[in-house]
């Protein structure tokens, strides 16, 4: 009795140890197999995430910025001197200027940036950097581009219309045009004009006055200089005080 009763016992315990242990290994193959079926979706998701931006990367359309060439041409000489204040020929002569004083590679004008990507100059990683810009913003902005835009703030557009038909962003509308008058026109290597200088030479004021005298049809004499967008306080002359004959 005693001896069949022990038997019972080690059978029990014996097959619940079996049991623990299938139990155990069953766990064990069903983790294997868990394990096994994630990593199959993910590499699965992978891969159709990965062929997703591979069939948007060939739908991409890249920016393509207007170059200054195209839009000036629209314009006839008229429009062009209303638009900018100033003739073709003068705001070309200025952007040599300017490019003369700070360099082709920071002016970066419309032949330079062209000669660039074609590999008629070499400026090191300047090429490569062009050709992000290009893939992603439409390309570095030309000089001839910010000259143009800072010359039409100060006529009185709009920077919100700039950035738009430049396609330069709102807020770097105004960076552009900062850069511009700081490190551009505000330098003495550009334009250095000598007031008391101007003022003593004769000669030079009278050729000025004749130029005012002749771009406006002889409606201005006696001009030897302008100020736009600045208003300065002064006393009327008069024939008694100033012994001149004033005409407004």
């Amino acid at each position: 009795m005693t001896r069949s009763t022990n038997n019972k016992t080690g059978n029990r315990k014996q097959n619940e140890a079996l049991s623990v242990i299938s139990a155990a290994l069953l766990s064990s193959i069903l983790r294997v197999d868990k394990e096994e079926s994630m990593r199959e979706i993910y590499d699965r998701r992978r891969i159709e995430i990965s062929n997703l931006r591979k069939a948007a990367a060939k739908k991409r359309k890249f920016k393509t910025r207007q170059s200054w060439q195209t839009f000036q041409s629209r314009l006839s000489d008229r429009q062009f001197r209303r638009y900018f204040r100033t003739s073709r020929e003068c705001f070309q002569h200025l952007c040599d200027k300017i490019e003369g004083n700070v360099g082709r590679s920071k002016f970066k004008s419309e032949q330079y940036l062209r000669d660039l990507r074609v590999g008629r100059i070499s400026e090191g990683k300047k090429g490569l950097m062009d050709d992000a810009h290009l893939k992603s913003t439409g390309g570095f902005i030309s000089g001839e581009v910010k000259l143009a835009l800072t010359l039409r703030l100060m006529a009185g557009g709009s920077y919100m219309d700039l950035a738009l038909l430049y396609e330069t962003g709102f807020t770097y509308s105004y960076e552009i045009f900062h850069d511009v008058i700081s490190n551009w026109i505000n330098d003495d290597k550009l334009v250095n004009i000598n007031g008391e200088e101007y003022l003593d030479d004769e000669e030079r004021m009278a050729k000025v006055a004749n130029d005012f005298a002749i771009g406006s049809n002889g409606l201005i004499t006696g001009a030897i200089g302008a100020l736009d967008g600045w208003l300065v306080k002064i006393r009327r002359p008069t024939k008694r005080r100033d012994k001149v004959r004033n005409h407004v």
